[in-house]
This record gives C-alpha cells, sequence and structure tokens, in this order.
C-alpha cells in the first residue's frame, strides 16, 4: 500500500516521526515507497524511525558524492554518537566526531577548504586494515607531485613505493587515490578536501558503497568504530553497476 495524502505525496513525516517502529521486515518493505526528495522536504531531523529505514535503504539509495566533515553537527540526536540525521536539507550520517554529507551532486555540498593530506604510510595502513584495494594513488611534496597507477590492479604494496617514499623523505602525501567499492566500482577519495565521488559526472553509487568506502579511507577508525560501520552500512545489498542520470531532485 502507498502511504500519501490528498496530494499524492508520500507520508514521510507522520511515519517517520511516530512512535518507533522496531520492525526490520516493516522497513524494508517500506523503503521502497520512501524517496530522498520528500524525506530532505519533511522536516524529519534524526528520529529513531529514521535509523531504521536507512538500515534498508543504504544499499538502495545512491549519490554522486559525499563529504566528510570535522566534528559533532548541531543538534545531533541523543540516541547514540552514530545518526543518521538530516541537516540543513542534506542527508548526513553522523559519527562520534565527524558528519559526512551525502548528495546527487557537488553543488549541493559545501566542500571545505584543503587541509594538509595524510602520509603514504598511514594511507596504506587504512587500506590494508579494511581489505581495499587502490589502482591510483596522487602523491605530492613541497616541490613534487608524483602519481602510481595500474591498469586494474592493486597498487598499496607494490615495493615501488617505498623506493619513491625513500627518494621523497617519506614526506610524501597522499592528495588523491583510486579505489575499488564492495561493488567493483571505482571511487575517486580526495584526501585533502575530504571528499569522495566515482568517476564521471553521472556515475551513482549506492550509499553503502560510497560512504562505507569513503570513510574507511578518508578518516581513521578504531576497532570498535570499524565494527559500527560494519553494522551501519555493511548489510545492503550492492546494485548491478551502472551510469545513471540523476534524477531531478538529485540535481
Amino acid at each position: 500500500m502507498m502511504l500519501l495524502d490528498r496530494e499524492q505525496r508520500p507520508l514521510v513525516v507522520p511515519l517517520l516521526s511516530s512512535q518507533e517502529i522496531d520492525q526490520e521486515d516493516f522497513w524494508r518493505r517500506i523503503q521502497p515507497l520512501v524517496h530522498v526528495k520528500p524525506l530532505l522536504e519533511s522536516g524529519v531531523q534524526d528520529t529513531e524511525n529514521l535509523q531504521h529505514l536507512m538500515r534498508s535503504a543504504v544499499g538502495a539509495w545512491k549519490a554522486h558524492v559525499c563529504v566528510v566533515l570535522e566534528g559533532r553537527a548541531a543538534g545531533s540526536g541523543a540516541g547514540g554518537s552514530w545518526r543518521w540525521t538530516v541537516d540543513r536539507g542534506r542527508l548526513a550520517l553522523q559519527g562520534p566526531d565527524f558528519i559526512a554529507y551525502v548528495a546527487g551532486s557537488r553543488k549541493d555540498l559545501e566542500c571545505p577548504e584543503e587541509r594538509e593530506a595524510p602520509l603514504l604510510a598511514e594511507v596504506r595502513e587504512r587500506a590494508n586494515s579494511h581489505g581495499i584495494t587502490l589502482t591510483s594513488i596522487r602523491m605530492t611534496t613541497p616541490n613534487r607531485s608524483i602519481g602510481y597507477e595500474s591498469p586494474g590492479e592493486d597498487v598499496t604494496n607494490d615495493p615501488q613505493l617505498d623506493g619513491f617514499s625513500a627518494a621523497l623523505g617519506q614526506q610524501e602525501e597522499v592528495v588523491e587515490a583510486l579505489a575499488k567499492t564492495p561493488g567493483g566500482y571505482a571511487l575517486r577519495c580526495n584526501f585533502s578536501t575530504r571528499t569522495a565521488g566515482p568517476p564521471g559526472a553521472r556515475a551513482l553509487l549506492s550509499y553503502a558503497d560510497l560512504l562505507g568506502t569513503a570513510l574507511r579511507l578518508l578518516r581513521p577508525l578504531g576497532e570498535e568504530d570499524a565494527a559500527m560501520l560494519r553494522r551501519l552500512l555493511g548489510g545492503g545489498s550492492v546494485p548491478p553497476a551502472r551510469w545513471s542520470q540523476p534524477t531531478l531532485s538529485e540535481e
């Protein structure tokens, strides 16, 4: 049954603002009837039912870009440090010391100023810890820029990278890397701006693929936070790879 008001709009607000419905089967059935645009316009910010909905939506809803900002969002919920929220009309995942926004277009996000990027050793550690394949790495020093890539193969632990690192005095910062998501998609992660998105202006990834890979690479995660991220994003199904046109609501 489609939940509509008199103007044929989905009844997002009453459902997500109602008393908590702790039934995962219910939210799996409801998720295809709820769309991102009405949710963002609903006025819902942070409810328990939103958390339940997003557990089913992360494998189905898609976005083109995400940005990870330091610090907590104003008014984040009291139900725990990891929460889905709608903040100023944008959907976000609030972590213990960061907030990650997702959107269908870069123009819908406020990208931060460039920051100091992590060193190669740290990026390698993150990739190895989470089993992420890196097929391209772009590094910089105060007066040099080096790109290292392969045609689809993992370069994370190539011995040649050790040679580059030694030659650069182990002071090379990783500005950008091309990673493979669990679904086999390419994801370009920029460590200076803390943004990530698939190559191609119209490419979309599921929230699970986009945020799951970006957060594991762009931020250091301890065991507890890594386990929480798996619980939030690891259960969604991965849709077939495809290029798709963003809907009007995402542009």
